[in-house]
C-alpha cells in the first residue's frame, strides 16, 4: 500500500464509509475509489472492509490494523515533508507559489513584474497547474504559497489560509444561444447542451459536478482544457456551453466584450472562493514572509475589506 492508497483509506473511514463523500473529499470519482478498495484485497488476499448489503459498514480487525499504521506513516510522512519544506526555503529569496495560469493572469498581471522589478534580487518561481495537483504539491512540501479554490481541505492546525476574491462560476454562450433567453437559469437547463470546462485536475471541475450530481443532471463534458480562452472561444459557432468562473475584474471582461461572449449567472450561484494557503511553521524566513504579506496585501483595501468580491 502506497501514500496514497493509505490516503484513500483514511477518507474512507473518516467520512464513516461513505463512498460517495469521501471521493469528493479526495477530488476522484466514486468509481476509482472502489475500484481501489476492490483491487487491493483482491491483490492482497486480505480483507479489511466489512460489507452489508454491497455497502460498506466497517473495517475487519484486519483492516483496523493497517488504518491504524497508514495513520502513523502519514504523520511521519507530513512531518518529514515539512521538515524538508522548512531547509529548502533557508535558501535565501526563494519562494515557490503553486497558481493556476488563470488567477495568475486575472490577478497578478500588473503586481508580479513592478514586485520583481523592486525586488531585483526576488527568486519567485510559479508552478502552474490545476488547483487539485497545486494542492498536492503543497501537502508533499513543494510549495511556499499555494492559490486554492474553496473548500481546501486542509488541515487548520497545519495550513492557514485567508480568503482573497469571491465570485461564481458562470455559463459562457454565445450572443443567441438559446440559454440568453432563460430567465432564471438552473444547471437544469444545460442538460439538452454540451457543455465544457477545466480538467479534473481543477476544483472547477469537481465544484460543478457535484453541482450537477446534486440535481440529478447526469452530464459529461464534452471536453476539458486549461486555457479559459480556449474553453470561452469554443462557444463561438457552437451550442457549446463553457463552465468557467465569472471574470467581473481585469482584462477578461475586455476579452469577453471583444469577441461577444455572454456570460450567464445561475440562479443557485456555484462559489468560486479563491484562497491563499501555506503552512505554519515556527518561524518563516523573512523574505517568504514578505512576499506572502505582500501578496495578501494585493487583495484588500485598507479598511480590511475584499477588494474583489463578486458573489451575488
Amino acid at each position: 500500500m502506497d501514500i496514497q492508497q493509505m490516503k484513500y483509506l483514511i477518507a474512507i473511514v473518516q467520512n464513516d464509509f461513505n463512498i460517495t463523500k469521501a471521493a469528493r473529499k479526495l477530488f476522484i470519482t466514486q468509481s476509482a475509489l472502489s475500484q481501489f478498495i476492490n483491487n487491493f484485497e483482491r491483490d492482497e488476499k486480505i480483507e479489511i472492509m466489512n460489507r452489508k448489503n454491497g455497502r460498506l459498514t466497517g473495517l475487519t480487525p484486519s483492516g483496523e490494523r493497517v488504518y491504524s499504521y497508514a495513520q502513523e506513516i502519514l504523520r511521519m510522512q507530513s512531518r518529514l515533508t515539512r521538515i524538508i519544506s522548512e531547509e529548502s526555503t533557508v535558501q535565501k529569496g526563494t519562494v515557490n507559489i503553486g497558481i493556476h495560469q488563470t488567477v495568475l493572469r486575472i490577478f497578478f498581471s500588473n503586481f508580479i513584474p513592478q514586485f520583481l522589478e523592486e525586488n531585483g534580487e526576488a527568486n519567485v518561481k510559479f508552478i502552474e497547474g490545476g488547483m487539485v495537483d497545486i494542492r498536492q504539491q503543497l501537502l508533499e512540501g513543494n510549495l511556499n504559497v499555494a492559490i486554492l479554490l474553496e473548500p481546501t481541505e486542509l488541515d487548520e492546525d497545519q495550513y492557514e489560509e485567508y480568503t482573497i476574491a469571491r465570485t461564481e462560476i458562470a455559463a459562457y454562450v454565445r450572443p443567441d444561444h438559446p440559454l440568453t433567453k432563460v430567465k432564471s437559469l438552473t444547471v437544469n437547463d444545460l442538460a439538452d447542451y454540451p457543455v465544457v470546462s477545466f480538467g479534473d485536475n481543477d476544483t472547477v471541475f469537481h465544484l460543478v459536478k457535484n453541482r450537477l450530481e446534486e440535481k440529478g443532471v447526469d452530464k459529461e463534458f464534452l471536453f476539458t482544457s486549461d486555457s479559459w480562452d480556449f474553453l470561452v472561444e469554443s462557444t463561438l459557432n457552437s451550442d457549446i456551453v463553457a463552465l468557467l468562473p465569472t471574470v467581473d475584474f481585469g482584462n477578461f471582461q475586455k476579452r469577453l466584450d471583444l469577441i461577444g461572449i455572454e456570460d450567464l449567472r445561475f440562479e443557485e450561484s456555484i462559489p468560486y472562493i479563491l484562497k491563499i494557503v501555506r503552512p505554519i511553521k515556527r518561524e518563516y524566513q523573512a523574505f517568504e514572509d514578505y512576499v506572502f504579506n505582500e501578496m495578501l496585501e494585493l487583495f484588500y483595501e485598507p479598511d480590511k475589506s475584499l477588494r474583489f468580491d463578486n458573489l451575488k
